[in-house]
């Protein structure tokens, strides 16, 4: 089974040779696919993906900021694996958590793994609004989701086929998941403390999760956007 594994970045030329080294590793044994989506970045990650020698791994560059939403599609979109596997690029999440999350997808047969960061190594400006909105879940959904905005997540080809796309949707895909009626599990997974750059989030996002939660609870048909609203206009450029 082949396996898609998408890493939305943006100025992570910090991180970038070692999480694709960590993931090259993390996979040996497996059939998969490393696509790394670069959102118009302004430093090196671009000149510093297109020197890795691997057949594996293939760069989707945007000429215009588009945000995590618009990355993670194009990486979906451009995809080809049976499993789709999402990870963040500033190595906080730990790339050899992969081969387990699918392994669980594959044994469990769900149709979603969802990671659950222990020991998290984040500020409170990351941390209470990522509590907030689990309470808001669990109050607005009576779903038992314990932390929705970690990135690391295993979920199928037909789950990805059934989303709802819209700017900010990455943040919701296990409370869509649940929404569809699909399966889904949680699995403790490894959280790394930030080696270079900062967060691009912080507290005020807050509002934005608040305002998608009630849109999904009350006024689903408000927030299904079509996917030509995430990809108009976008310049991809694909090199292997």
């Amino acid at each position: 089974m082949k396996i898609s594994i998408i890493v939305p970045v943006f100025n992570e030329q910090a991180t970038i040779q070692q999480l694709v080294t960590n993931i090259i590793d993390a996979m040996c044994g497996y059939t998969f696919e490393l696509l790394i989506i670069d959102d118009a970045s302004t430093d090196t990650i671009r000149e510093t993906i297109q020197q890795i020698e691997n057949k594996n791994v293939t760069l989707v560059s945007f000429q215009k900021n588009y945000g995590q939403s618009a990355a993670i599609m194009a990486g979906i979109e451009n995809s080809s694996g049976e499993v789709i596997i999402l990870i963040d690029g500033d190595l906080q999440n730990d790339p050899y958590d992969i081969p387990k999350l699918f392994q669980k997808l594959s044994e469990n047969k769900v149709d979603l793994v969802q990671g659950v960061r222990q020991s998290r190594k984040d500020n409170w400006s990351k941390v209470i609004p990522s509590r907030v909105a689990n309470l808001a879940i669990r109050l607005l959904f009576q779903v038992p989701i314990h932390d929705i905005g970690c990135s690391i997540k295993a979920f199928n080809r037909t789950v990805a086929k059934d989303l709802i796309y819209f700017n900010g949707f990455h943040r919701f895909i296990p409370l869509v998941v649940h929404l569809k009626g699909y399966k889904l599990e949680e699995m403790n997974v490894n959280h790394r403390n930030r080696i270079a750059g900062y967060s691009k989030y912080g507290i005020e996002r807050i509002f934005i999760v608040i305002k998608h939660l009630i849109y999904l609870r009350f006024f689903p048909e408000k927030i299904q956007e079509p996917k030509k609203y995430l990809i108009k206009e976008m310049n991809l450029k694909k090199e292997n």
